[in-house]
């Protein structure tokens, strides 16, 4: 394991519900960015795809945007990181995500937290993972451990 999500050893990880959808699109989409300027594009990129200013409530409770979760890297962060953006596809709005931790081989290990009763809202996700520059395999791949909620 190189490392778990920023309660457990430390990389940084946002949870952000950005509805929207391309036709055709294999999820999980996963795209790396190196710089800020990068991530600008990214964004004007996909606003008009997905819901990048609702300020949906994400996990912790708290009401937050992608745009919101992206001030958090300034230039000065891309000097020693870099991010890698997911966009998840769920046929529930209730079924959470935890980044577990990422594998030497890129395999990053998402726990899927299925809950008894789901809704019948499709849903995506951008989670976005910071990793600092010294480790970064060839490419990632997203694999998914379901678990069941008791709530």
């Amino acid at each position: 394991m190189i490392c778990g999500n920023r309660d457990k050893t430390g990389f940084n990880v946002h949870y952000v519900r950005t509805d929207g959808y391309t036709e055709g699109a294999g999820y999980p989409i996963i795209t790396v960015i190196t710089e800020r300027d990068e991530l600008e594009r990214y964004f004007d990129r996909n606003k008009e795809i997905y819901d990048f200013t609702s300020r949906a409530t994400g996990y912790s409770g708290a009401a937050t945007s992608f745009a919101d979760a992206i001030r958090e890297y300034p230039d000065e962060f891309f000097v020693e990181h870099y991010l890698v953006v997911l966009i998840l596809e769920e046929g529930s709005g209730s079924i959470k995500h935890q980044v577990e931790h990422i594998e030497e081989n890129g395999d990053i290990i998402i726990r899927r937290i299925l809950p008894e009763i789901g809704t019948a809202d499709m849903a995506e996700w951008s989670i976005l993972i910071g990793l600092n520059h010294g480790f970064k395999p060839e490419q990632f791949h997203v694999l998914f451990e379901d678990i069941k909620s008791s709530t």
